[in-house]
């Protein structure tokens, strides 16, 4: 929340005695914040917020096949919740021409960005390994990986968003 007023100064206003005070409902009123258009960048954190964590697993089998030679299998999964996200309360709903403010869902807040924590990512690979041994100290190797991922975290820290939110 370090990232919010009173913290940082993302809208400069001078109120004085007799002019209207900001508020939530009105954060830009004649006179206090005049060269503001918008209240600027609001940041809102989720008030419970754990801590990312990753759990992984593998498993491993050999066996020689015959003399000199030998396979290799192995698997490796790992799971991962918990992540950050960040969406745009309001964005405008409709590309347009004018200014973006007036097409806002609250044309008196600019950007408000929420973050979450509400993501995924998984990862799963297994791999199949042959040795063998020849003659005159010379080896052969032979491997195969198959993988598959499933990210959904892409936007995270604002690295992305929905083109229609």
């Amino acid at each position: 929340m370090n990232t919010n007023p009173p913290y940082t100064t993302i809208l400069t206003c001078s109120y004085s005695v007799g002019l209207t005070p900001p508020t939530l409902a009105n954060p830009i009123t004649p006179g206090v914040c005049p060269s503001a258009p918008t209240a600027g960048t609001i940041v809102t954190d989720p008030w419970h917020q754990p801590t990312p964590r990753m759990n992984q697993w593998s498993a491993g089998l050999e066996r020689q096949l015959w003399s000199g030679g030998g396979l290799e299998v192995q698997y490796l999964g790992s799971h991962s919740y918990h992540l950050d996200r960040s969406f745009y309360n309001n964005t405008p709903l409709e590309p347009g021409s004018g200014s973006v403010n007036k097409r806002r869902p609250n044309p008196l807040f600019g950007v408000i960005r929420t973050i979450d924590d509400d993501e995924i990512a998984n990862y799963e690979s297994m791999s199949a390994i042959f040795r063998q041994r020849l003659t005159y100290g010379l080896q052969m190797l032979a491997s195969y990986t198959r993988s598959h991922t499933l990210d959904a975290t892409t936007d995270s820290n604002g690295g992305g968003t929905p083109m229609i939110p």
